[in-house]
């Protein structure tokens, strides 16, 4: 089972601003949020790390 990260997590380990993560959740361009609860998400954790790492190699 894979972790499930908040916000500020993603924040820390992606070193973008959060207004920058927002951005790009809006357009499309950061990984997909998953619903925790009715009034939360989070991002899974090996979803996050795939994306760091493809944004290194680009």
């Amino acid at each position: 089972m894979d972790k499930i990260i908040r916000f500020p997590e993603a924040v820390n380990i992606t070193g973008l601003s959060k207004a920058t993560l927002y951005r790009m959740l809006r357009e499309g361009q950061f990984v997909p949020r998953v619903q925790i609860s009715e009034r939360n998400v989070g991002f899974r954790q090996s979803e996050v790390a795939k994306w760091v790492e493809s944004r290194r190699r680009a």
